[in-house]
């Protein structure tokens, strides 16, 4: 990726965005414009596929798909299933809070090892749901986020793959979105799911967007990616950004999955010892000013699988506004160190903010 020339697109966009008037009296011409240069952008980092959408008060005001989802040259569209890696992190810790915080007994405060066996005595939920790491540090770990599964599964007393289809995928109308690309080969899972829905998900995952790899500044098709056959609280999720928007305007109801107050305590950072992370519940929280204006919070999500797809939200709550990004390469998000907790190092959020965090 030439970030060069990305920096020289994004000065070009601030040109061309000072004279295009209030959101409110642009709003088609502003949609137009963000995808001319989200195009641009796709086209400068090499990715093969990408779909957005946006979502603005629970409603999903605008998509588009760019680019190819496979060497056949087939369209992408906001319709298109990628695997979106980290991202299914939000979709385990709102079932967490909902399930087990809300309608059940779990407390965030305790020891994970109260609910399944885990290593570490002293770690708690919240712990896990804002990536402390053992030391008291922010460490990002999807894999030790993986353990809040089996904390939901006990809570629920369901697999946490069905749980995750029936909560949010039938209920929403997820139609595009799979827990796992190949849930037929589990055998838990095969025992959790009719075989009308094994088969539903199969065609779901057989017509996920092809990975991609970056190879001497060409994207090469990646037929050796490992796929994960049945998706856990941290990874392993099948979706689109049209499934993925109908779940944040779910989310973003208060009411629908989570109450007002557990939303906000999702997206609120976690201090520990006086020490506030770049984490809430599920989420990376950050403030962020706009120009000439005032900082607001900034909720956030990726996701990647390297060599092959990456993924990004980002919710703007005090404008009740949301973006999802989803490509079939990790160029959306690999050069950014997202993992450190600040996106707006992300050329592509960047875009994003400058149009609509006016």
């Amino acid at each position: 990726m030439q970030l060069t020339r990305f920096a020289a697109v994004v000065v070009l966009l601030l040109v061309c965005w000072t004279g295009a008037g209030p959101f409110a009296q642009q709003q088609n011409l502003t949609y137009s414009l963000f995808g001319t240069y989200v195009e641009s952008f796709r086209e400068q980092a090499g990715i093969p596929a990408l779909s957005v959408a946006i979502v603005q008060n629970g409603t999903t005001v605008w998509s588009r798909g760019y680019g190819r989802r496979d060497d056949a040259g087939a369209v992408a569209t906001p319709d298109t299933p990628y695997l979106i890696g980290e991202l299914s992190q939000v979709l385990g810790s709102t079932l967490l809070l909902r399930k087990c915080l809300d309608q059940s007994y779990l407390q965030l405060t305790d020891r994970v090892e109260q609910w399944t066996p885990f290593p570490e005595s002293a770690t708690t939920v919240v712990s896990l749901l804002s990536h402390r790491a053992p030391n008291g540090t922010f460490a990002f770990n999807p894999a030790r986020f993986a353990a809040l599964t089996r904390v939901i599964e006990e809570c629920v007393d369901v697999r946490y793959s069905r749980l995750l289809a029936d909560e949010l995928f039938v209920r929403f109308h997820m139609s595009s979105s799979a827990p796992g690309s190949a849930l037929g080969s589990v055998p838990a899972s095969r025992a959790s799911f009719t075989p009308e829905m094994l088969a539903h998900y199969d065609t779901i995952a057989r017509g996920t967007a092809v990975p991609y790899r970056m190879d001497r500044g060409r994207a090469v098709r990646n037929d050796a990616l490992t796929r994960q056959a049945e998706a856990d609280a941290a990874t392993g999720v099948v979706s689109s950004v049209h499934d993925l928007a109908s779940f944040l305007g779910a989310l973003e109801t208060p009411g629908v999955l989570l109450s007002r107050d557990l939303l906000d305590l999702a997206a609120r950072p976690v201090v520990y010892g006086g020490v506030r992370f770049p984490t809430g519940l599920g989420w990376f929280v950050q403030d962020y000013t706009p120009a000439g204006g005032v900082p607001e919070p900034l909720v956030w999500q990726f996701g990647m699988i390297k060599d092959g797809y990456s993924g990004m939200i980002l919710r703007l709550p005090r404008r009740s506004l949301s973006v999802v990004l989803l490509a079939n390469s990790d160029g959306l998000v690999a050069p950014f160190g997202l993992e450190k907790g600040d996106v707006t190092t992300s050329l592509f959020a960047k875009l994003f903010l400058r149009f609509f965090a006016v």
